[in-house]
């Protein structure tokens, strides 16, 4: 699925995004299913300065995936 954060962002929004993209523009993001309870995701970047971010954003990632699948299924608790 291919997502076009720029169709619903002000102008000021945009401006932010388009310096955010000269780093994330070289980061490549593979998630998929491990075994039956876990998700793996691989992040890999072409450029060094992208792939200083890279560790940041992978813990990001993880969560608003968890926070995701709680609010899906109604999970309630703490995501740790």
């Amino acid at each position: 699925m291919v997502f076009n954060p720029m169709a619903f962002m002000t102008a000021e929004q945009q401006k932010a995004l388009q310096e955010v993209q000269k780093y994330t523009k070289f980061i490549h993001v593979t998630i998929h299913r491990e075994g039956d309870n876990g998700i793996s995701l691989i992040l890999r970047a072409d450029n060094p300065e992208a792939e200083k971010h890279l560790s940041e954003m992978r813990e990001h990632i993880i969560r608003s995936l968890a926070h995701t699948l709680y609010t899906f299924f109604n999970i309630t608790g703490t995501i740790e």
